[in-house]
């Protein structure tokens, strides 16, 4: 047996749709629905429906929003990492060129030092040369006057 119910405007039903029609649903499990009873739960399915479609809609909305954070980061994450590169670099290749300039400088210094001692050293040595080739000289002309007057004695 169906029974008929009779909604009017600020009933149970506009207010609390969902536990109307599980108390309808509770009164009578085994009798036929009515096409209010088959209205009332389109309507319920409807509005869950469209609850899902909000829900759908509101986190498609959050997962944009995220998207653009997300990719707004990343550009500034990729920017910022850019510039300290560029930054590093041009830092590297400042170091690099005064340490060049250093180690040039170093060297010429150093071949300076060098060729003033060789030449200090060849000076030296020249001059130690032409003090050996006197005495050796001197040798010579010592020998040479003794020599002389030894043979000198012995032709007499």
């Amino acid at each position: 047996m169906s029974y008929m119910h009779i909604y009017t405007p600020g009933s149970a039903m506009e207010n609390e749709p969902n536990q109307n029609l599980a108390d309808n649903f509770e009164q009578r499990p085994n009798e036929p629905a009515t096409r209010n009873d088959l209205r009332t739960l389109a309507t319920l399915i409807d509005r869950r429906f469209n609850k899902v479609d909000l829900q759908f809609q509101t986190m498609q909305t959050m997962f944009k929003e995220e998207m653009f954070e997300f990719r707004e980061s990343m550009r500034k994450e990729m920017s910022d990492f850019r510039e300290s590169m560029h930054r590093d670099m041009s830092d590297f290749r400042e170091s690099m060129r005064k340490e060049m300039f250093e180690f040039r400088e170093s060297m010429r210094k150093d071949m300076s030092d060098f060729k003033d001692m060789m030449r200090k050293e060849t000076g030296d040595s020249k001059e130690s040369m032409r003090k050996d080739m006197y005495k050796f000289a001197g040798f010579l002309t010592v020998t040479v006057i003794s020599a002389i007057g030894v043979f000198g004695a012995f032709v007499r």
